[in-house]
């Protein structure tokens, strides 16, 4: 049988597909009786059914779990999985804490999905059937592993065996690894996110600090209170996601990008216009470019988020988001879509905040907040005042960074920066830290050079500042001495070629909770 598709792809199946453009007389509608009826929106053009709730792992979605058990055992070397038991903790050094699945479906109005519709011959008889356009599943799970204190304790006396206990509790398996990970139509798996903490540490790394401190204040020791004092370091970088100069050319510059980030010696960066598009696959290179990143900051934990799907090759799998590598642990994190206007064509894209929590030493919890915002400045000046919203309410050190795409005297960043009023709201809560760089401050250096020009890297003089360090206020933060130091752009080796169409940015946070008072 003949097949086609409205957009003239090739059809792999003896079907004849068709996007749903009103009823064409269907016999059979076609749904997922693994999945809930309910539909919720993901994130730009991407619906998903909630399936599997309970934690049961089938068969079909063993691949996922191996796959996480690879990451974990990569991590923490050789755990005492005995059996090939993977889900019973008195025969594994892993456990499955949780595991969830949703199906992702294709959407163009943001409620409800696409339908294919084909007709089948599988009865005998020709039936026009209807169904969504699945395009994946996307699985979280949790798992935790055996406390190398139990392992030890637990070895036989040569050393080369395990003698487990019939029953271990949970509280032994203090290592605990979370996971996204995806699958694509062709049934092959990209990890989106994995990070990890030792649940043995009960405490956070502030509430130590705090106590050593108050000891320290208590009997005025000096050099105790100077050693707590620790610093950190963060950047933004949009990676102008497959982009290529030149044919054949995205491998090196990706390269010159990975050689630039691991020179700067990060702790925690941010990065924007990160894909997964699966006609960028090939035998040698992941369609999937958060992992393209994580192959130059092997020891960081990371998560990517797709903020949209590109509507435009509805049967192909093409994601743009954003992401965040960390060198300390991730507690958790989470994202909110921004206002959208899909009559302004400088809106088409969906927008996200993401929000990375992380445990940081000496410095307790610190939240790292990054986006892409609109090319349109409407949509901007309201996703500013819904950032603002959503942020202020987290307590402690908090960094917005990322591709604003706004010029530092625009609405949206005089908000940002306290100095305007939009929608009846005051923002008070950041402040910019380009304004507080040696580089802004220092008359001997060109206008451009103080200006912290970072749009295009491309051109021989960028002529923009659209990327951006926003941190919380010094005076909002108690009990704590915040300062900035070393912010500046991050750029490629002289000769190298561009790293991308953007210069990266990063600052040096430096804390120490033994100080008494903060500074303005």
């Amino acid at each position: 049988m003949i097949c086609t598709r409205s957009n003239g792809l090739t059809a792999v199946y003896r079907l004849v597909f068709l996007l749903l453009i009103g009823q064409l007389g269907i016999h059979q509608i076609v749904g997922d009786s693994e999945c809930k009826d309910e539909f919720g929106l993901l994130y730009g053009g991407m619906l998903y059914r909630d399936c599997s709730n309970d934690g049961t792992v089938h068969a079909k979605d063993q691949d996922v779990v191996k796959l996480a058990v690879k990451l974990l055992t990569r991590r923490q070397g050789s755990l005492p999985v005995v059996n090939g038991s993977l889900t019973k903790p008195a025969e594994s050094g892993i456990q499955i804490n949780s595991f969830h699945k949703q199906r992702l479906y294709h959407t163009l109005d943001g409620s409800n999905p696409v339908f294919l519709q084909y007709i089948s011959t599988e009865s005998g008889h020709s039936q026009l059937i209807k169904r969504p356009h699945v395009l994946g599943t996307t699985y979280t799970l949790s798992m935790g592993a055996l406390s190398d204190h139990f392992i030890v304790k637990h070895r036989t006396r040569k050393g080369c065996s395990l003698s487990l206990p019939s029953n271990i509790p949970a509280r032994y398996f203090s290592y605990l690894h979370n996971f996204t990970i995806t699958r694509l139509k062709d049934k092959s798996l990209e990890v989106y996110s994995h990070s990890w903490t030792d649940s043995g540490k009960s405490k956070v790394e502030e509430d130590v600090a705090m106590e050593i401190c108050d000891v320290a204040m208590e009997t005025n020791d000096v050099t105790m209170k100077s050693s707590w004092k620790n610093y950190f370091t963060i950047a933004t970088q949009n990676i102008w996601n497959f982009n290529e100069i030149s044919p054949s050319s995205y491998i090196k510059r990706m390269n010159i990008l990975g050689k630039m980030i691991q020179r700067s010696r990060l702790d925690v960066i941010a990065f924007q216009e990160v894909r997964l598009d699966v006609t960028k696959a090939t035998s040698k290179m992941s369609p999937n470019q958060a992992s393209h990143l994580k192959s130059f900051l092997k020891d960081f934990q990371y998560v990517y988020q797709p903020a949209m799907f590109d509507s435009q090759v509805p049967f192909v799998r093409i994601e743009e988001g954003l992401a965040i590598l960390s060198r300390h642990p991730i507690i958790s994190w989470d994202y909110i879509t921004l206002p959208r206007n899909t009559s302004d064509p400088d809106d088409i894209h969906q927008r996200i905040l993401l929000h990375a929590e992380l445990n940081v030493k000496y410095f307790g919890q610190v939240h790292i907040f990054t986006t892409h915002l609109s090319l349109s400045e409407e949509a901007r000046k309201r996703s500013a005042v819904v950032i603002c919203n959503y942020t202020h309410h987290f307590s402690g050190p908090k960094f917005l960074l990322g591709d604003l795409n706004s010029l530092p005297d625009s609405p949206e960043m005089q908000f940002l920066r306290g100095e305007t009023v939009l929608e009846n709201t005051v923002c008070l809560d950041f402040s910019d830290l380009w304004l507080q760089s040696d580089l802004y401050s220092d008359n001997s250096q060109s206008v451009a050079v103080r200006a912290g020009l970072t749009f295009s890297s491309l051109e021989a003089d960028p002529v923009k500042r659209i990327d951006y360090i926003y941190a919380t206020r010094s005076s909002l933060l108690k009990k704590v001495n915040i300062s900035y130091r070393n912010i500046s752009l991050i750029k490629p080796e002289h000769g190298k070629g561009p790293a991308s169409d953007h210069f990266g940015l990063q600052a040096t946070v430096s804390v120490n909770h033994c100080s008494q008072g903060s500074t303005p």
